[in-house]
């Protein structure tokens, strides 16, 4: 066995004896050269980011959410109200996180919770969701621009409340 081993290793060429002049390393499967490609899910949440700031920064956008969206979030708007009453960032994140269903209509949060949080004249809630940067929230965000249901705008119901921090 001891001299089979010894014949092995003697007969292995350290050389390169490629034909082309390419090396055998270039060809290593465990070097990629290539990174290889997002999993879909990343690539999904990574589009639906990209199409919520887009939806957000346009002109005007008019109200895709189902009904059922808005029903769910009618159901749950009364534990937010109060959360929203003390404009508490913290427990606004906490909430969003176990009730996205009927906030969060694809990468936006929907027209009717922004109008709710205009409404309740929560600032620095409605700043953390047009600003979208809060880890909590996944890339969502809010459009001002987007019309809700009743065909209202939440930039316009701020701006009839004449709240300057808001606008």
């Amino acid at each position: 066995m001891e001299r089979m081993h010894k014949e092995a290793k003697e007969t292995v060429c350290r050389e390169d004896t490629s034909t082309d002049g390419s090396s055998a390393d270039d060809n290593d499967p465990w070097d990629m050269l290539y990174h290889p490609f997002d999993p879909p899910d990343d690539r999904i949440e990574k589009r639906d980011i990209a199409l919520g700031i887009h939806i957000a920064s346009s002109i005007i956008v008019p109200d895709r959410t189902p009904e059922s969206i808005n029903h769910a979030f009618h159901g749950s708007s009364d534990r937010l109200d109060p959360i929203l009453g003390k404009d508490s960032v913290r427990r606004f994140l906490h909430f969003l996180r176990g009730n996205w269903i009927g906030t969060r209509w694809g990468s936006l949060i929907t027209p009717e919770a922004l109008n709710m949080m205009i409404m309740n004249d929560a600032v620095r809630c409605v700043k953390v969701v047009l600003e979208g940067q809060a880890p909590e929230l996944h890339g969502c965000r809010g459009g001002p621009n987007c019309m809700n249901s009743s065909g209202s705008f939440p930039l316009h119901r701020a701006a009839e409340m004449f709240n300057v921090d808001m606008i």
